[in-house]
Parts: structure tokens; sequence; C-alpha cells
């Protein structure tokens, strides 16, 4: 029993320690504009925390958005030439589906970026982490190749011309 009831007596003396070293620490902190203080529960006890956000964080949404706009326009730029190059509807329909994927980099990209400015913003304490975002956004590209490889196929099962573009005369052969 009195072990016992010294480890509790011990854990509230450290409990009431870390307590009073953080609202110690909150009260000199509070001039800061850039804190704000939500509460983090620890072993049912509400901690006063301050949450700042630093300005790499800020930066490195920009570039996480200025990355993924960087691939949206790249595919972007690859559909546009497959389809003025293309002279069977198939092909354009190749480059058109391309473009897809851009569009949807595009939206996924500028929604991530505001939504996690807002968190920055508001200095939330929640995850920047989206999970389900990158494997989407994988798969809608994965798609778009696939249906490519199909409509390629099925233009060569049909026996149509050659895509093959010769830029030197800038004609098909």
């Amino acid at each position: 029993g009195t072990a016992r009831s010294r480890c509790t007596a011990d854990r509230r003396r450290a409990e009431q320690a870390a307590i009073s070293s953080v609202k110690a620490w909150t009260a000199s902190c509070a001039h800061n504009q850039t804190m704000q203080n939500p509460p983090i529960s620890s072993g049912g006890i509400d901690v006063v925390a301050p949450v700042r956000a630093e300005p790499r964080a800020w930066l490195a949404n920009e570039r996480t958005f200025l990355s993924w706009m960087n691939a949206a326009s790249t595919l972007v730029v690859v559909s546009s030439g497959i389809t003025a190059a293309a002279d069977t509807p198939i092909i354009r329909l190749t480059g058109v589906m391309l473009a897809a994927p851009g569009v949807v980099f595009v939206a996924n990209a500028l929604m991530m970026y505001y939504l996690r400015r807002h968190q920055l913003d508001q200095r939330s304490v929640s995850s920047y982490a989206v999970r389900g975002g990158p494997l989407v956004l994988c798969l809608t590209a994965s798609l778009a190749v696939f249906l490519n490889l199909i409509l390629n196929l099925i233009r060569l099962a049909g026996g149509t011309k050659s895509d093959k573009f010769d830029f030197s005369t800038l004609t098909s052969t």
C-alpha cells in the first residue's frame, strides 16, 4: 500500500510541476502574436500549450502546391502536344484523356493548398496529412495510361493507318 501511494504522490507532483512550467512558459510567450493556447489533454488534465506556426510551414505549403502544379502542367502540355500532332481520332482521344489527370491534379493542389493555409492561419493542431489524395491522383493517372493502352491496341487491331509523325517534313507517315 505505501509504495503505491508514494508512486501516486510522485506522479501528482510531476504533473503539477509540468503544468506550472507550461503555464510559466505560456505567460512569458503571451506577448507573441503567433501563439495560441489550445487545450491538450494529458492524463485527464487539460494542459495549455502554445502552438507556433513557423514561416517555413507556409513556405512548405507553397512549395508543395507548386510541385503539384508542375506535374499537372506537364501532363496538360504533353496532352496538348499529342492532341495537336494526332492524325487519327483515337490518338486525339488519348491526348484529351491525358489532360483529365492534369485537371484533377490542379483541383487537388488548390484544395490542399487552401485547406493547409487555413489550418496554418488558425494555428490548428490537426494533421496536415491527407492519406487518400495521392492514391486517387495516382489511380487517375494510371487509368488514363491504361485507357491509352487499350485505345492503341484497338487502333492496331483495326488496321488503321500509322500514327508516326515525321517532324522534319511535318507529315504523318
